[in-house]
């Protein structure tokens, strides 16, 4: 999720803003099989009608639905922002910037530069390198365009590997074309060769 839905901004409005009741598991939060997250507002709802994100459990230990289920479980914050300090006070985007800078670098990654948008480049790019289609990248990450191209990111290693498996396919024998302008057909139908 983007820092700006987990955090709060006193520059936006109250919808902006993840809240408690934005969260539902289902079935139930003691065995949720799924995660509802509702967005009031995002930055691709340019109607700020609100959006849905469906989220499946999974069996990694970074499972999404399982780290709310617990967050829940064990902070039970009370109706409003999701997040806030144990204090009280709410969580302010560049507390959230901070931590996940903090985490990278304590992991080892590169964490000079992570930005909340990181992590819509990170999905983009892992979502591309899972072989999901194209339109499914689209819909997951509520893109009306293309543009989601952009932030897909190749891995070195899939670049290293291209040439090797083109090397590998056997083309067709190259068929001679006239190079006069008039044509553009094979040598031996050319009309200007007649």
């Amino acid at each position: 999720m983007a820092a700006g839905f987990v955090s709060y901004s006193p520059y936006l409005k109250k919808l902006a803003n993840l809240t408690t009741d934005c969260i539902t598991f289902y079935p139930s939060l003691a065995c949720p099989q799924c995660l509802l997250v509702t967005l009031k507002s995002s930055e691709t709802d340019v109607f700020r009608q609100g959006r849905s994100l469906i989220i499946a459990r999974c069996s990694s230990l970074l499972c999404p639905v399982s780290a709310m289920q617990q967050y829940c479980l064990v902070a039970q914050p009370p109706p409003g922002p999701l997040f806030s300090f144990r204090s009280g006070s709410l969580l302010p985007r560049s507390s959230v910037t901070h931590l996940l800078r903090d985490s990278a670098r304590c992991a080892g990654l590169p964490y000079e530069s992570l930005k909340g948008h990181s992590f819509r480049i990170g999905a983009a790019s892992t979502a591309g390198a899972a072989g999901l289609p194209d339109w499914l990248i689209k819909v997951l990450g509520h893109w009306s365009s293309d543009c989601y191209q952009i932030y897909i990111r190749t891995p070195e290693s899939v670049l290293l590997s291209a040439a090797p498996k083109m090397a590998c396919v056997s083309s067709p024998p190259i068929t001679p074309y006239c190079c006069c302008l008039f044509c553009r057909v094979t040598v031996t139908g050319c009309v200007t060769s007649l």
